[in-house]
């Protein structure tokens, strides 16, 4: 028999809950002190942490004991810490690291857009345009330092090659256009893969600058062409297959209606469009999905989306959903699109 939770209870989870929000802030101080990469080798006295990273005993165990608190390293024995297997993920050299989400998470910028997010609950348009004054394409044009940072971040929170190459057959093309593809990573994973394969990286000047080198070191690379442009004019006509990856939930509806027209401009009655995104579940969406959507919200003025929501828009823009391809238990998935 369920025991109902008296007021008292209630009233601190609320209170733990609404303080727990700054604790974002300790998370992101703990990476920067470099906190589980010390661990990686095993467990530390606090002591020992405050003498490698510098800082105060005493403040830096109380940080410690409250990311404890929410899943983040493991209090082991008296004043002793080691890493928990979320804080193991913000290690630098641990595969799929999230160290430099969070520290991205946590910049000054950043925390001003969201601060102010009350803007967009009452009107509607992201608040980061509301404090800035301009869009955010716009302004990250204007700082490079955060532009490379913000592509990095692009290729961490991305479906990478091996994946996409197990869920998609990419046998039947023999030219491709990467969309939006920034630096690619991907796309030359695709080319190394199926060696007769030619492709296009298409992308904004300013998103192609890291491209030439990655398409120099990397095998495929040779057939990877790098061709600058904007995706609401027009994209390079006559192949087999044009692929978005996380394009679309940048952009609100009728954006991403200009964007779609774009690509069916573009496209043959032999093409394919090929959609990587987040497919929200119709009910009960995870944790990360729906913050990811609270992102494009108050940050883009986009959306993360529903297969049907991704189904009319695509119908609007006059495009067939031929298959929807996404793995069980994965908010992550492919959507296959014929004229």
């Amino acid at each position: 028999m369920q025991v109902e939770k008296n007021d008292r209870e209630v009233a601190g989870e609320v209170v733990a809950f609404a303080i727990a929000g700054n604790l974002n802030r300790l998370l992101s101080i703990a990476v920067r002190l470099r906190i589980p990469d010390i661990l990686l080798d095993g467990p530390r006295s606090i002591t020992q942490l405050a003498q490698q990273t510098g800082a105060n005993e005493g403040a830096l165990y109380r940080i410690l004991r409250a990311l404890v608190s929410i899943g983040f390293f493991e209090e082991q024995g008296a004043r002793s810490f080691g890493n928990s297997e979320r804080s193991r993920l913000l290690c630098e050299e641990v595969e799929g690291s999230l160290r430099d989400f969070v520290l991205w998470e946590q910049a000054d910028w950043l925390n001003k857009a969201w601060t102010a997010c009350e803007h967009t609950v009452r009107t509607g348009r992201p608040s980061f345009n509301y404090v800035y004054r301009t869009d955010f394409w716009t302004w990250l044009a204007e700082h490079p330092h955060i532009r490379f940072q913000f592509h990095e971040l692009l290729k961490s929170s991305s479906l990478p090659p091996d994946r996409l190459l197990s869920m998609y057959d990419f046998s039947n093309v023999q030219k491709m256009v990467d969309v939006g593809g920034g630096d690619g990573t991907v796309l030359c994973g695709v080319l190394k893969a199926y060696p007769s394969m030619e492709g296009i990286l298409f992308d904004m000047p300013d998103a192609l600058v890291n491209a030439q080198h990655v398409v120099e070191v990397t095998e495929g690379g040779d057939r990877c062409h790098l061709q600058a442009g904007n995706f609401f004019e027009a994209i390079p006509a006559g192949a087999d297959l044009y692929f978005l990856q996380s394009v679309l939930h940048d952009w609100n509806d009728e954006d991403c209606l200009k964007i779609l027209r774009t690509c069916r401009n573009a496209m043959s009655s032999r093409s394919k469009l090929l959609l990587a995104e987040r497919i929200f579940p119709a009910e009960k969406a995870p944790m990360e999905a729906v913050c990811f959507d609270l992102w494009m919200l108050f940050i883009f003025g986009g959306k993360e989306r529903t297969a049907e929501e991704f189904r009319a828009l695509l119908e609007l823009a006059g495009l067939r959903v031929e298959r929807v391809i996404q793995p069980e238990a994965s908010v992550h998935g492919l959507i296959e699109c014929t004229l």
